[in-house]
């Protein structure tokens, strides 16, 4: 086997463009060969601490320069990143080194409190580094602070030999039916999605600038850190994510091309704040990580004079489909695309048996994107990947031309008088009222009764409507027993970290 580390792709933009702008924060840019030079001398640092290879270190830090050279630091020296959310409390700190088994964690001066507590309930990891402690500070008990030890170690260092199928990065699900899993990506799934997406479906070069929406901690975050390596984008770094923060950073570092979720899209349409901002720079932006309704994205290609895309993929695999500028073209409205290249992607019932084009079921898949398995969880993997096929949990299908439609998460599905709902169908419907800016739809479960459904609206700033025109509206399009019967208006619906609308806490 041939050696193959994801480090690579730092490296050989430094090789290329070093002098060149790659992190920008609103302050000095970093160039690609500081970066470079910065994460030699992490993997110098974390070898001098007793590191080895294969070893898990834990990264605690936001999207920042220091998060750069760490990640890069430890691949360089065949250690793999377990990025963990920023927005993580500390028993969800201490439950991720404990499982990912980290040798070593890293984390910021924001996150102190967090970090602090986790790193002490775990009790597993052997070394804590902080960076950016003010000099008064006090450093947590048993760390140490990063910036000496960077600044000391030496950035004469080789990247380590590592295989394509060895683990290259650690990224934890959301968790939404039990506990966070640690999914496995190695350095060829990293290469292949990296590769893919920069040259084939997201179609960038040097002169772009991405808007970095998504924490590394997420495999959004992932896709756009490499991408931007592989093709020596510029990566405009966000602090946090509301839409004042993002229009700023559009106009200020002149933003080409950004991906995000659906969320975003309703943001940046229906928000007043914008029109305070130059957006004209973007030329191109992709919507993934749930569903988005075709009536929406033909607002924002409308309103922003962009060109809009779409896919479907996860942490396990991504992507696995792809709708790019060309194929929206020709693309029905809704579909997510076709399969991207060195995919399979069948539709099966419960059996496993293939389903006909048009009739739902669940979508699995094979392909060198597919992940390895999650961590310490063989049984999981066991029903994951059964026969071969990643089963993704989520419902679906495909056309006559092989074009796939998201339907929902399996683990959604509502039972109304027997028949089988799927909420993401009655979001879209609402979605399209005119007075709606945003929905969620969840299944009540009532004592010895079936599941009934409601919605959480919020309505578009100045608009008007009432439950019962809303529900009518449902009638009109849907049969009778999809249609929702309790409406409640809100001003927001609660969010992940990742965007999501966070439909377990309002199920609660």
């Amino acid at each position: 086997m041939h050696t193959l580390n994801a480090a690579m792709f730092l490296e050989d933009a430094a090789q290329r463009a070093g002098d060149k702008p790659f992190l920008l924060t609103g302050q000095q840019p970093v160039t690609f060969g500081q970066v470079e030079e910065n994460a030699r001398r992490a993997a110098r640092m974390f070898t001098d601490l007793g590191i080895q290879p294969g070893e898990r270190i834990a990264f605690l830090l936001g999207n920042s320069p220091t998060f750069m050279a760490c990640y890069f630091g430890a691949l360089k020296m065949g250690a793999v990143p377990v990025p963990l959310n920023p927005q993580s409390p500390g028993p969800e700190v201490a439950y991720y080194l404990t499982d990912s088994h980290a040798g070593a964690f890293v984390a910021a001066e924001p996150f102190l409190e967090a970090a602090q507590a986790g790193f002490q309930a775990a009790g597993t990891c052997q070394h804590f580094l902080f960076d950016n402690l003010p000099g008064s500070t006090a450093c947590p008990p048993a760390a140490q602070r990063l910036a000496p030890l960077l600044s000391a170690a030496s950035s004469d260092f080789t990247t380590a030999v590592t295989q394509p199928q060895d683990v290259a990065v650690v990224l934890y699900t959301s968790g939404t039916t039990g506990r966070p899993k640690g999914a496995m990506l190695s350095h060829a799934n990293l290469h292949f999605f990296t590769e893919l997406l920069a040259r084939d479906q997201w179609e960038l070069g040097p002169s772009d600038v991405i808007l970095m929406t998504a924490s590394a901690s997420h495999i959004f975050g992932q896709t756009i850190l490499l991408v931007a390596c592989a093709t020596t984008a510029a990566l405009s770094l966000v602090g946090r994510i509301d839409i004042a923060t993002l229009a700023a950073n559009i106009q200020r570092d002149r933003v080409t091309y950004f991906a995000g979720v659906p969320m975003l899209a309703n943001l940046l349409l229906h928000s007043p704040q914008v029109a305070a901002f130059d957006l004209s720079s973007l030329r191109k932006v992709m919507f993934g990580g749930a569903t988005i309704s075709s009536e929406v994205m033909a607002q924002f290609k409308a309103r922003f004079q962009v060109e809009v895309i779409t896919g479907y993929g996860m942490t396990e695999a991504v992507p696995l489909t792809f709708a790019n500028a060309a194929l929206m073209r020709s693309a029905p409205p809704g579909s997510v695309g076709k399969p991207v290249w060195g995919t399979s992607l069948r539709i099966v019932d419960e059996t496993d048996a293939d389903m006909p084009p048009g009739s739902a079921g669940e979508i699995i898949v094979r392909g060198p994107q597919v992940f390895s398995g999650y961590q310490n969880r063989p049984e999981a993997n066991a029903e994951a990947l059964r026969g071969g096929w990643f089963h993704t949990g989520d419902a679906g299908y495909l056309d006559a031309n092989g074009y796939l439609f998201i339907v929902d998460r399996l683990r959604e599905m509502v039972k109304v008088s027997g028949f089988s709902v799927f909420p993401a169908e009655v979001e879209r419907v609402l979605q399209a009222h005119p007075a709606v800016a945003e929905v969620a739809v969840i299944g009540l479960q009532r004592k010895n009764l079936d599941e009934r459904l409601k919605a959480f609206v919020v309505l578009k700033p100045g608009a008007e409507a009432g439950a019962r025109e809303l529900i009518a509206y449902c009638e009109a399009q849907l049969a009778e027993y999809k249609c929702p019967r309790l409406i409640e208006f809100r001003a927001s619906l609660p969010k992940s970290p990742t965007g999501k609308i966070d439909k377990k806490s309002l199920a609660e």
